[in-house]
């Protein structure tokens, strides 16, 4: 999914064209928008299900691996190489013309599990 060009909260972070606490603030607000989301259109009125959480933690861990190198500036081994192989593949673009490939995303994945 990274490889898709997508927005990113914390872009903007590695050129100084963002401060750590602006990009906090947004990614605390894209995990609330984001968890809800997932809560109000699969997990409403459904029982627990531990197969959608993990899978919504394990989407997240490449950025979760990421963020002491961005936040703390701290690298060790293996966050340094992992982050390395994570940028190799990740593509970003700019707000607001990022959230276009990932509202499109979302739709299709809509579509899918309302049509099956």
């Amino acid at each position: 999914m990274d490889a898709t060009p997508h927005w990113d909260t914390g872009s903007g972070l590695t050129h100084g064209t963002k401060t750590k606490k602006k990009a906090i603030i947004d990614t605390l607000i894209d995990l609330a928008v984001a968890a809800s989301t997932v809560f109000l259109v699969f997990q409403l009125g459904e029982k627990f299900s531990i197969k959608l959480w993990t899978g919504v933690i394990l989407g997240i861990s490449p950025d979760l691996i990421e963020a002491p190198a961005l936040f703390l500036d701290y690298r060790p081994f293996p966050i340094k190489q992992l982050e390395e192989f994570h940028n190799s593949f990740h593509r970003r673009l700019k707000f607001p013309y990022g959230l276009i490939p990932q509202l499109f995303l979302i739709a299709i994945i809509l579509l899918i599990v309302y049509f099956t």
